[in-house]
């Protein structure tokens, strides 16, 4: 027998105290927690308070999903007036630009004329200049340097059309002057008013690239308000998980099993695919994971690994959706009118295709996909519409 060389024992095994000590340091720490444990009715409080936690979170969410939708509309309007804005100032900019083509145009136009009216201005002052001589000229003088008396009325008459001729050019000469300077006034003005608009629309293009900065950053700003508020409705769900966890486990400690399965099959030939504790969450029900949502079948609750069974005989479809959904399923297509599903299997014997008779061992129940405990999620499908399974089992 193995002794303790040098050790001398100062607590005899078979004495109470050492049993007591045993017990103490064995499952003080079980005895702790559970004295530490909240009492069902607590949990269940708990998790009523959550669950409003959590509704409350996504109506926030979803008003603030809401509000970031309106941003987004109105920064979808707003690059659209920038879009026009800028047509206009591009518009705009083509018509300064032909304006100034024809601002320099017509400013040639009038140095040209300007010319044209210096040389006219010019022979105009030496006629004046030669019927100004003309004139002073005595009317004997012009008689004797005249061949006749009719080149005398000729002269005349010559100098009265040269006179007229002067008169009209220059009516003409100050016309083409004032149209031009009334052009290029015109011109002047229409280039100033154009350069005027330009301005403005810049200004206002700045404008709504400003609100468009602001409404982005209240987007971003709405976007992470969503973000925390799912980060915090996940959290709950999460604890709302374990709270739901444990108040199974009380639950379960301090009920027995309800033996259904040898209740025989109903007068559609459906039969209890399980024994169950109770059940959590019945047909219609507001679904826990988002309450909006009824629930589309019957949670039965019971322990790890419970058997399942089929609930009538027919053709299985093996199905999964991991983490989410219903985690490991089973589908069973009894004839044209009924199929049932078994959902959050920890595992499965029955094989896709597999052909299978009522009451035949199908699998096991589990926690995957959205659980927060063992249980199965039981639904009756009647011509593909989901119906309340307790209408069906007897």
């Amino acid at each position: 027998m193995f002794k303790l060389e040098g050790v001398k024992p100062k607590i005899k095994l078979c004495t109470p105290f050492f049993w007591l000590l045993l017990v103490f340091f064995t499952f003080g720490p079980f005895l702790t927690n559970t004295a530490q444990a909240s009492t069902l009715s607590d949990l269940q409080k708990q998790r009523q308070q959550l669950q409003s936690q959590i509704e409350q979170n996504q109506k926030a969410a979803q008003q603030k999903q809401q509000e970031a939708d309106n941003l987004n509309k109105i920064i979808n309007q707003l690059s659209g007036n920038i879009d026009q804005t800028q047509t206009k100032i591009t518009q705009t900019q083509v018509q300064i630009n032909q304006t100034q083509k024809d601002i320099e145009s017509t400013a040639s136009d009038i140095r040209q004329k300007e010319g044209e009216l210096k040389v006219q201005n010019d022979n105009l002052n030496m006629t004046l200049v030669d019927m100004y001589e003309i004139a002073n000229r005595s009317t004997l003088d012009l008689v004797l340097g005249s061949e006749n008396i009719s080149s005398v009325i000729s002269y005349t008459d010559y100098l009265d059309t040269l006179e007229m001729k002067v008169e009209n050019d220059i009516a003409k000469i100050e016309k083409i002057k004032s149209d031009l300077e009334g052009q290029k006034k015109q011109l002047e003005d229409r280039s100033a008013q154009l350069q005027a608009l330009q301005k403005n629309q810049r200004n206002y293009e700045k404008t709504l690239q400003g609100q468009k900065s602001q409404k982005t950053t209240a987007l971003n700003t709405a976007g992470a308000v969503m973000a925390d508020l799912q980060a915090k409705i996940d959290e709950a769900k999460k604890y709302g998980a374990q709270l739901d966890s444990q108040i199974a486990n009380i639950i379960a400690s301090q009920r027995k099993a309800v033996n259904v399965r040898d209740k025989g099959t109903s007068t559609v030939g459906l039969s209890w695919p399980c024994d169950y504790i109770y059940i959590s969450q019945y047909f219609g029900e507001p679904w826990n994971f988002n309450p909006s949502t009824p629930h589309t079948g019957i949670d039965l609750v019971n322990a790890m690994g419970t058997p399942i069974y089929a609930s009538a005989g027919g053709t299985v479809y093996i199905g999964s959706q991991g983490s989410m959904g219903y985690g490991n399923y089973i589908i069973i297509y009894h004839n044209a009118r009924f199929a049932t599903l078994y959902g959050h299997l920890s595992s499965m014997t029955a094989l896709t295709s597999q052909e299978v008779s009522s009451s035949q061992l199908i699998g096991y129940m589990g926690s995957t996909g959205w659980s927060t405990g063992p249980h199965l999620h039981f639904e009756v499908w009647e011509y593909g519409n989901r119906v309340n399974p307790l209408n069906y089992l007897p």
